[in-house]
């Protein structure tokens, strides 16, 4: 009895010390699913592309790496490779250009609040919340536009 006793509380912490991330993994933009503005931005497209890639995989035990692939509707192409710790924190460009920086901070292993910044001024924030079977990643992106209207942009990624 003992020995299985012993079993079950390894087995337990060993699932606790390997239980992967939820946002790990590629995620595939459902256009369909997703709702974009109208709005006019400088620095944001904030209409559909054609297709948005987003991976994720954990560094060590402390980062987050986030590789990020667009195709705009008129076909141009971003690449971006991110990296931003694990628990939250400035985000760091590794590969690509953007001309603001950004913090993300953890609300819950399922969920971050994004904080995007220009010249010291808030633009844009993006709440990411990963549903509870895994299989969807809804990101609401919410700031002012050029002309001062409010523009809000949900967008619907499944994981492959």
């Amino acid at each position: 009895m003992r020995r299985v006793m012993l079993f079950l509380a390894v087995f337990g912490l060993a699932g606790l010390l390997y239980a992967a991330d939820p946002f790990v993994g590629t995620w595939k933009l459902n256009i369909s699913k997703s709702k974009f503005s109208s709005a006019k931005h400088s620095m944001l497209d904030l209409t559909a592309p054609r297709q948005q890639t987003e991976t994720y995989r954990e560094i060590g035990t402390d980062r987050i790496e986030l590789t990020w692939q667009n195709v705009a509707a008129d076909g141009s192409s971003s690449l971006l490779l991110l990296t931003y710790p694990t628990q939250g924190g400035s985000v760091k460009v590794e590969r690509g250009e953007t001309q603001f920086a950004w913090v993300e901070t953890k609300i819950s292993p399922h969920e971050y609040y994004a904080t995007y910044l220009y010249e010291g001024k808030q633009i844009m924030t993006r709440h990411k919340v990963v549903s509870k079977d895994g299989k969807f990643l809804r990101q609401t992106l919410a700031g002012i536009d050029d002309t001062g209207k409010p523009f809000e942009v949900l967008l619907v990624l499944e994981k492959q």
